[in-house]
């Protein structure tokens, strides 16, 4: 079914209600809430029914650049043409950087 993108803050912190709460969502008839792309392959937001939610963001060719949930981990990645990742850094203190180093 399509879903209708209200005007609502797209990243809910501890302080203020999540998307579903904000859009009164109801989950025991619609199941979790999800924001996907058109074509229904990338997923974007999650939320279930606990207010336990994971957003994502996707680079142009649909390697995953960004990950967070609601407890406040995240993670974050580059990659180069060949989707290979090349920079990784958590919340947890994880770098990885594999770029090439330029002088």
């Amino acid at each position: 079914f399509p879903v209708t993108i209200l005007p609502v803050r797209l990243f809910p912190n501890q302080n203020m209600k999540t998307i579903a709460q904000q859009i009164n969502w109801d989950f025991e008839k619609k199941g979790c809430f999800e924001i996907r792309s058109e074509n229904k392959k990338l997923l974007f937001y999650w939320e279930n029914s606990k207010g336990y939610w994971v957003k994502r963001k996707y680079d142009s060719r649909g390697n995953e650049i960004y990950w967070e949930n609601s407890e406040g981990c995240w993670y974050k990645s580059e990659y180069d043409p060949s989707h290979y990742q090349i920079y990784f850094e958590s919340s947890f203190g994880e770098i990885r950087d594999n770029r090439s180093k330029t002088n």
